[in-house]
């Protein structure tokens, strides 16, 4: 359908006179296409990525009251529901999630749509939601494929809503009933990243380094992007020690990783830190400054670093 395309070209645009004006052509014209209802999703989740929250809802809803029983309305009232809280507008996401429970509580994928909107709400911050929508996935589907990510998304809304009791049971929850599961870690990173999202620095950097203390051993890049984050922590704590320590584990396993250069340039700025808070002195400090400053103009001499380095270097030759 190319008014399909037309429709979304003139949207990308910010045409949005004309992107509405050949919406209505296409269901015009289309009405009776068994494609139309799928067509319209396309073009309500296009909205959705150039952050036309008001037009996905409108055309999410469209879906729901012209095609009720097609196999894409379970999305139309999911997209209702996430749009509804990217406009702030809490009645209308707590009506679109009800709607969703009591129209497709019998749907094979109903399951993933309510993680869907439980997941959304966490991402921007409506914690209760979240809380309420992991606990129904968990009672109701606890084996299921998306009960990982409820138990993760549970513990993190705890975190967000400020009941710390809750989420460290939750934690311990998640250690427990999924301790054989592949992506046991990955959930770990993100409740590390909720902490710190928050300033939790402290609980944020005992998540990753049970990721970093656990096996399997780590090969590839999955968990890198932890120690910028552990070093980052801990320069904030002021433990500088740990915090170079992390840089350096980055430097030194992941040359490849697109932020080791900056990991070599904060080891030798928390040496200069760690310098003035009277941890080491003055000619260590400098020493091993100067050492990571020459291995980063070494390995990625056009960095952005890379000046700040050499300027450094040329003051304390």
């Amino acid at each position: 359908m190319h008014k399909k395309k037309l429709t979304m070209l003139c949207f990308t645009q910010d045409k949005l006179t004309e992107g509405q004006a050949a919406f209505e052509k296409l269901v015009s014209d289309f009405s009776q296409n068994p494609h139309i209802a799928e067509a319209v999703d396309q073009i309500a989740a296009h909205c959705s990525e150039l952050k036309m929250h008001q037009q996905a809802r409108q055309y999410y809803q469209y879906i729901l009251d012209n095609w009720p029983n097609d196999s894409i309305a379970i999305w139309a009232q999911t997209g209702a529901a996430t749009a509804s809280i990217s406009i702030g507008d809490e009645p209308a996401a707590d009506a679109a999630t009800a709607s969703l429970l009591a129209k497709f509580g019998g749907h094979q994928y109903i399951q993933k749509a309510v993680f869907s909107v439980a997941a959304y709400s966490r991402w921007d911050g409506k914690y209760q939601r979240a809380k309420e929508l992991c606990q129904y996935v968990l009672a109701n589907w606890p084996k299921g494929e998306f009960a990982i990510w409820a138990q993760m998304d549970l513990a993190s809304s705890y975190i967000g809503l400020g009941d710390d009791q809750n989420a460290q049971a939750e934690i311990e929850k998640l250690s427990a009933n999924f301790k054989d599961h592949p992506q046991l870690n990955w959930a770990r990173f993100v409740i590390g990243q909720q902490y710190y999202t928050q300033n939790r620095f402290s609980e944020a950097a005992a998540m990753w380094e049970q990721i970093m203390s656990g096996t399997p051993s780590f090969t590839d890049d999955e968990f890198a992007e932890a120690y910028p984050y552990m070093g980052d922590c801990y320069q904030r704590l002021g433990q500088y020690e740990k915090a170079i320590e992390s840089y350096k584990k980055l430097a030194d396993n992941y040359p490849d990783y697109q932020y080791s250069w900056h990991a070599l340039f904060l080891t030798g700025h928390n040496y200069q830190r760690m310098k003035k808070a009277g941890g080491i002195s003055a000619d260590a400090a400098d020493a091993e400054t100067r050492a990571a400053y020459q291995t980063l103009l070494e390995k990625y001499p056009d960095c952005k670093a890379a000046k700040a380095a050499q300027d450094w270097l040329s003051r304390n030759n």
